[in-house]
């Protein structure tokens, strides 16, 4: 919990520090590219057994061809309508295709299973509530966020000023 009240006071110190979301993109990139090496997520799949990514028609294609499935029949038995976000995700959690640990549709899975957990991409600063969210999900996403804290300190991030005490 305590981890999770400094995440937060992150969030709002990167929002607020003035420092460039390029130059936050760059560290993150890095760090992520360092971190990423020296973890095996396929070993992991927490993703897979906590969130649902949200697919269009084009990943519902790819995944009922790579199940040999008509789409249809992928959406009627694995998938559901998602209103918010306008696109489809799984029906219940863990992802009905995790056996074993293992995706057994690895190829063919959703573009946003793919690009998991989005530290390659630009707007990082503008996705820092999802990051706040996946650091309990994704143990690399953890670590880029309390490296991500280490590279801040000159620029005035201080755990123990911003971590305890605020709310």
């Amino acid at each position: 919990m305590r981890r999770e009240v400094e995440n937060w006071r992150f969030r709002d110190f990167l929002k607020e520090s003035g420092i460039e979301p390029e130059e936050i993109d760059r560290l993150v990139r890095k760090i992520y590219c360092q971190e990423s090496e020296a973890f095996d997520c396929a070993a992991c799949a927490n993703c897979c057994k906590e969130i649902s990514p949200l697919m269009d028609n084009e990943d519902v294609e790819r995944l009922a061809a790579g199940l040999g499935m008509p789409p249809d029949h992928l959406v009627q038995e694995h998938l559901i309508r998602d209103e918010k976000y306008e696109g489809l995700v799984f029906n219940k959690a863990p992802c009905p295709l995790l056996k074993e640990g293992r995706c057994i549709c690895y190829p063919y899975r959703p573009g946003a299973c793919a690009s998991y957990p989005h530290l390659h991409k630009d707007g990082f600063v503008r996705r820092l509530s999802n990051m706040v969210a996946n650091c309990s999900v994704c143990p690399v996403v953890f670590n880029v966020f309390e490296r991500l804290k280490d590279e801040m300190k000159p620029y005035g991030w201080n755990r123990h000023m911003y971590g305890r005490g605020r709310k």
